[in-house]
């Protein structure tokens, strides 16, 4: 809207001055914005009739401040949402970094406690393995120390009782000899004492074999059953292990996503200095544009003072 005011000020200017001269560059200078745009234009006026200037006086006086201001309001706007933009980013980066140094330190942290978990976690496994070693040593201890007195005290027995057997045999053989004597029946004899000595070996040897199976088998037993717990506490090491790699690739895996988000924190850190500078240039162009509109402005009241100053002069010369 602007700007259709300023280009009708402008051919109205240039209506005026096809009927006075016939070279309109000698007349007219435009002066122009940054862009090429014409802001306003500087005619010698000591042709025109006072009351034509002042006409077009305040026009161009309002389009000219119209200009200005909008120009100013325009970059004030875009350096408020540039400024809040950056001040959002800012804020943003700051809480983010904030998390990701709560979540690095929390997870330091859990690291330090898996970690000693894992190590009290193997302490106990291997005190575990070595006290149940060591209670099946014992248990295998006690059975053997049992079953050694057991076959003792059966060894014992057995002999107390061939002892009394041969002292009852040897009784009865002398007896036998006593009584036979007169009879020739020693041959018997001999041959009762043969098949004596004979069912006596039979009876001691079927009951060591008898004491010696049954150790085998409890000794067997025990050996499978202790195998069997090792291979469970085996089975149990090897079990932790595994789990104790696996923690450790996810903890691997999690300190390289917080690595790479760290480096694009990093990168956003820097994509915001950029946008500070582009602020900052911003700004210092925003200046440098107030500063030459109010060069302009100046130069119009400038003008307009010596445009009065024709048309004074001109009076006195009527």
């Amino acid at each position: 809207m602007l700007r259709q005011k300023h280009l009708s000020i402008l051919n109205f200017i240039y209506l005026i001055y096809s009927c006075k001269c016939q070279d309109l560059e000698k007349y007219v200078a435009p002066i122009l914005d940054n862009r090429g745009a014409p802001l306003v234009a500087i005619v010698d006026t000591s042709n025109i009739s006072s009351h034509i200037v002042r006409s077009i006086e305040m026009p161009l006086r309002e389009i000219i401040n119209s200009t200005v201001e909008c120009k100013i309001n325009e970059k004030l706007k875009e350096d408020i949402v540039s400024s809040q933009v950056l001040r959002n980013v800012n804020d943003h980066l700051d809480t983010l970094q904030q998390n990701i140094n709560k979540h690095i330190g929390d997870n330091r942290d859990k690291f330090i406690n898996v970690k000693q978990d894992i190590a009290s976690l193997r302490i106990d496994t291997k005190e575990t393995v070595s006290h149940e070693i060591l209670e099946q040593k014992k248990n295998f201890t006690k059975l053997v120390n049992a079953l050694n007195s057991d076959l003792e005290e059966k060894m014992k027995n057995l002999t107390s009782n061939l002892i009394l057997m041969q002292s009852g045999v040897q009784k009865k053989i002398d007896k036998h000899i006593e009584d036979n004597r007169k009879k020739n029946q020693f041959t018997v004899v001999k041959e009762d004492i043969a098949t004596l000595r004979k069912e006596m070996k039979e009876t001691i040897t079927h009951e060591i074999l008898e004491n010696m199976k049954n150790f085998s088998m409890v000794f067997n037993t025990v050996n499978k059953d202790l195998d069997e717990k090792v291979k469970n506490l085996r089975e149990t090491i090897l079990s932790v292990d595994s789990n104790l790699s696996n923690l450790t690739e996810q903890l691997k895996k999690h300190s390289n996503r917080l690595d790479a988000l760290y480096s694009n924190i990093q990168g956003l850190t820097v994509s915001t200095s950029a946008i500070q500078s582009d602020m900052n240039k911003i700004r210092s162009t925003v200046n440098i544009n107030n500063g030459k509109l109010g060069g302009h402005d100046s130069r119009l009241d400038n003008l307009n003072s010596k445009v009065n100053d024709i048309n004074s002069r001109g009076k006195f010369t009527s």
